[in-house]
């Protein structure tokens, strides 16, 4: 039994959105896991030289430095 045209476009259209809204979900989980990376990266690096710092302040020396 042959389906209508208008049925198979319907279909051929959700099919096309679906792939689309997947797509745009793997992406932006991508780019949102990458930046997130990114920040705490930056945020490490920041407390490390801040703690780095203030050791050094305290002591004057970089010796028992762990």
């Amino acid at each position: 039994m042959p389906r209508s045209l208008a049925f198979r476009l319907t279909l051929a259209f959700l099919l096309v959105s679906l792939v689309g809204v997947a797509l745009v979900a793997v992406l932006s989980r991508f780019i949102t896991v990458r930046e997130f990376d990114r920040l705490t990266e930056g945020q490490a690096k920041s407390s490390f030289s801040a703690n780095v710092s203030a050791y050094y302040q305290a002591y004057g020396t970089w010796e028992g430095i762990h």
